[in-house]
């Protein structure tokens, strides 16, 4: 039995790592049933291009909201500034995080489309508050749609050209779509894929589409550790969905789905193995789950570096700049003398404003020994630094 089935996932991972899931939740062996209640969603959307959160435009009542694509989430959430257009109450769950333990009310579904298209489920929808989320990213991100809708679903992402597609069916000859891969999945909805963190370990590993990064359950990143197959970087901080989430991170030697392989992938010290959006962006990426396959064909970026440098810094967004939450202490930003909550308003002598979550973490993680150029409002004065990436 691998790893991965003594572990539930209803994950609601945004940005870096935000990991929510229900208790109690186990492993069917090949797939789950699909929810009867779930109708075939068809369309085309845009989206951000190269790795940047999957949002697609939901209409809530009045409103049109944009809500994060997740494949690690069980079920489908909507934030807590929507409540009252939420349906009857069903009651509170108890969800599992990464920062711990903590219980969200559900609901019935609102009166919730995708164009003309009516979302629903037989399953209720979670009340969470994202605005952690929304601090993290820079994003306007109100709802997530989770496997409780997905599962019924074929889908692409298409990183390269910045489109998401529903599909109606597989066709007859999908060599098009690249390396088949076989999905099981988790009782409560997220798919698994199986992958190889070094030639003779295997496990499962949850395809999160609401994350950035890759992570190990701990034991498996101890053991490659012991074996000098993951080379330790720096430690991470991340926000979570109710505080702070602190590890530790580093690069594998070789990562291998089916024949897919990938040298010196970045993962960071958590409670299961996941793959983000980081790693998926590499690829045009098909998901057939009604028939439990995904499809990997090579993108633009197959060859992308991964992140290789540090900051020290982690920033959340206020009224449209990025603030810093948090400095490392003897990290870069540290001894360049920033400190909370310095407001940046100038990176690299452009406008902060230029730069979106995406963007800003590229500079920010691109070359050890870079010098970046950051302007900060302190108070009523806006002083001047350099901060020389380290190595990560």
């Amino acid at each position: 039995m691998s790893s991965s089935e003594n572990r539930c996932l209803f994950t609601l991972r945004f940005a870096a790592i935000v990991a929510v899931c229900f208790l109690g939740a186990g492993l069917v062996r090949n797939c789950c049933a699909a929810d009867p209640a779930a109708s075939e969603l068809s369309g085309e959307f845009k989206i951000g291009k190269d790795g940047r959160l999957v949002l697609l435009p939901v209409t809530l009542g009045p409103k049109t909201i944009s809500c994060l694509v997740d494949t690690g989430a069980s079920l489908c959430a909507f934030d807590t500034t929507l409540k009252e257009f939420l349906g009857q109450s069903r009651g509170t769950r108890n969800l599992q995080g990464a920062e711990g333990p903590f219980r969200v009310e559900t609901f019935d579904w609102p009166d919730a489309r995708l164009g003309e298209q009516v979302l629903k489920t037989e399953q209720p929808v979670a009340c969470l508050d994202l605005r952690h989320i929304r601090e993290a990213t820079n994003e306007p991100v109100l709802g997530v749609l989770g496997m409780d809708l997905l599962r019924t679903a074929r889908f692409q992402i298409d990183f390269d050209e910045g489109i998401f597609r529903f599909l109606s069916s597989s066709p007859d000859d999908s060599r098009d779509w690249g390396e088949r891969v076989s999905v099981r999945f988790m009782r409560d909805g997220p798919p698994l894929i199986a992958g190889s963190p070094g030639a003779d370990v295997h496990d499962d590993f949850v395809i999160d589409t609401g994350a950035q990064g890759n992570s190990l359950q701990e034991a498996l990143f101890d053991a490659l550790i012991d074996d000098g197959r993951i080379r330790r970087g720096a430690s991470f901080t991340s926000v979570a969905a109710t505080r702070q989430v602190r590890g530790q991170r580093g690069r594998v030697d070789r990562f291998s789905i089916g024949p897919l392989e990938h040298r010196g992938l970045r993962f960071s010290r958590l409670k299961y193995n996941s793959l983000g959006l980081r790693y998926f962006s590499r690829y045009v990426v098909t998901f057939d789950f009604p028939d439990g396959f995904i499809y990997l064909r090579k993108g633009a970026h197959h060859a992308r570096p991964e992140p290789r440098a540090t900051s020290g810094l982690t920033l959340k967004w206020q009224d449209g700049l990025p603030v810093v939450e948090s400095v490392r202490a003897d990290g870069p930003a540290a001894r360049a003398g920033l400190a909370r909550p310095d407001v940046l308003v100038r990176i690299d002598d452009e406008e902060a404003t230029a730069f979106d979550h995406f963007s800003l973490r590229e500079l920010l993680t691109s070359e050890p020994g870079r010098a970046v150029k950051l302007s900060v409002r302190r108070g009523d004065r806006v002083l001047e630094f350099a901060v020389v990436l380290d190595e990560d």
